[in-house]
């Protein structure tokens, strides 16, 4: 039986960002956000419970403006190559609830999918 263990709707995106850990940062790819949660690839090695810096750079559609969110690592696979990991928010600035309240609404919905269409081909 398959149970949906996520308590709100995601939202696929395709994002450059940056990963802070211990003062250093790497960068990793978004690929999905919800109001309490993301999920990303990275090449670095992160443990489950661990607590790090997420900052979200700007897309090209504007949707997308920078923030930062302090993340908790909830679980990690590994996702051709990379790992693939699941993150829940712990801290966030105030921009990042524009970031999503804009990735769901239906005008911004149609011009993120048109871009992700894009990021795909």
């Amino acid at each position: 039986m398959d149970i949906n263990r996520r308590k709100e709707q995601r939202k696929e995106i395709r994002i450059p960002s940056i990963l802070e850990k211990n003062g250093v940062q790497t960068k990793i790819l978004l690929v999905d956000l919800s109001q309490n949660g993301l999920g990303f690839i990275s090449s670095s090695h992160l443990e489950e419970g661990e607590v790090i810096q997420i900052i979200l750079t700007q897309d090209d559609t504007k949707i997308i403006h920078p923030v930062s969110v302090q993340v908790k690592i909830q679980n990690s696979r590994l996702d051709e190559r990379l790992n693939r990991f699941g993150a829940l928010i712990t801290d966030l600035q105030e921009g990042y609830q524009s970031i999503i309240d804009k990735l769901f609404h239906p005008i911004y919905r149609s011009k993120f999918a048109s871009k992700m269409q894009t990021l795909k081909a």
